[in-house]
């Protein structure tokens, strides 16, 4: 067994070719990375930072290794100006990475510490709305406290009971008016799953109908109104008793979002009363009613105050054959719900609760101002992505400070109303 054993191996050997340099070929000499030894290893521990994740991991890069790793024995060697050429380049990459980790880390601090800072703020705030403001609502309803407060934004735990307390309930709807027009719509939902005659159906179960399919469309990012998620029955219930509330008006697309921005912020009831008494307001009527001649009267409204306090923007846009009717139409059916990210919708529903239709035109000549700073000229589908589609990241305070910036008093606005709108 050992001579053939020694026979199968001196085989081998005759079948193995020969080095270019006379020689068998021999092990690949040890990275000076993987073994730590050596004046280059030396270097890179005094260079990496210690304890870092990321700069660590650089090391075992292919990038790197190939940097470092001596070449095969079948190629020459490097010359001392391209070892220190090499030598060089690494500490460069560790440099350039030690450099970017300090500026993440800052990054992260400051946003932490503006976090924290909200925080604080959003904390206090929250004492005074509900130990002096709320219980006195009555008194200080109108004030220039309040206002102040308000522009800073209402925290978001009491912000509910503000909305509800500034919009008021003209409209005179109570909790077991809501109760009761729940109960007739579930009786008509119960009915149109059955097997009743679809021709049998009148106009408020397809109103009812057409809510329902909508809702599935109402902030698809959170997956909460969607079908077997946590609000998806109190906004269909919301809907369809308003539907048998209000035949007249029945469901339009867009109110699924009012709901649901009511619902994040207040209970089922307290959503309903509120959305009624929005969908009671006279921009709003107009708009949902979809009341051609009134439409038409707010977006020349619109028109006129965006000519007098952005006349180069309204004529760029007048140029390009956009008028109002292109977008500002959506933005106050929905109170900007759907245009802006969340957060900052809710800040603009802080200020709508305030000031009331008005506000809806400050904050549509607000949001055009930030939109087309700086864009210079554009055409036509340039000028409509600019609105339809509002980046997701837009600053909430710029947003805020161009609206501050766009003034409309109550008197101006009811004069333009006076002026624009068809009397009854």
């Amino acid at each position: 067994k050992k001579k053939k054993k020694k026979q199968s191996m001196a085989a081998a050997e005759e079948k193995e070719p020969p080095s270019p340099r006379g020689g068998r070929h021999s092990a690949a000499p040890a990275s000076p990375v993987a073994s730590g030894g050596g004046a280059l290893a030396s270097m890179l521990q005094k260079v990496l930072p210690q304890k870092s994740k990321s700069s660590s991991a650089l090391l075992t890069t292919p990038t790197t290794h190939l940097i470092l790793e001596q070449r095969p024995q079948n190629l020459p060697g490097k010359s001392a100006a391209e070892e220190k050429h090499h030598r060089k380049l690494i500490q460069k990459m560790m440099e350039d990475v030690r450099r970017m980790e300090v500026r993440e880390c800052e990054a992260t601090q400051k946003r932490d510490e503006e976090r924290r800072k909200k925080e604080q703020s959003m904390s206090s705030a929250q004492c005074v709305w509900t130990e002096k403001i709320i219980p006195n609502w009555d008194s200080l309803q109108g004030s220039k406290k309040v206002e102040e407060l308000i522009w800073k934004g209402v925290p978001p735990k009491v912000r509910g009971q503000v909305w509800k307390l500034a919009v008021g309930n003209d409209a005179c709807v109570t909790h077991e008016l809501f109760t009761m027009f729940r109960a007739r719509a579930r009786e008509r939902m119960a009915r149109m799953h059955g097997d009743e005659d679809p021709d049998k159906l009148c106009e408020e179960d397809y109103s009812i109908k057409a809510s329902s399919l909508d809702i599935a469309r109402t902030f698809p990012d959170l997956a909460m109104f969607q079908e077997n998620g946590p609000y998806y029955d109190m906004i269909r219930d919301i809907l369809g008793a308003y539907v048998c509330y209000r035949p007249d008006i029945g469901y339009i697309q867009g109110m699924s979002f009012l709901a649901a921005m009511l619902l994040l912020n207040m209970e089922e009831s307290d959503s309903f009363i509120v959305l009624a008494n929005i969908l009671n307001k006279p921009c709003s009527v107009a708009f949902v009613k979809m009341d051609v001649a009134k439409m038409t009267g707010y977006n020349n409204l619109f028109g006129e105050l965006l000519a007098e306090q952005q006349s180069a923007l309204h004529a760029q846009l007048q140029g390009l054959g956009i008028g109002p009717e292109c977008f500002v139409t959506s933005w106050i059916l929905t109170v900007f719900s759907v245009a802006l990210p969340l957060d900052t919708a809710a800040r603009i529903w802080d200020l709508y609760s305030l000031y009331g239709d008005r506000l809806l035109f400050r904050a549509a000549l607000g949001l055009v101002k930030v939109l087309f700073a700086n864009c210079g000229q554009l055409d036509f589908e340039e000028a409509m992505l600019r609105l339809k589609r509002i980046p997701r990241d837009l600053s909430c305070e710029a947003l805020l400070s161009a609206i501050s910036s766009s003034p409309v008093s109550e008197k101006k606005f009811a004069e333009l109303v006076a002026r624009h709108l068809p009397r009854q």
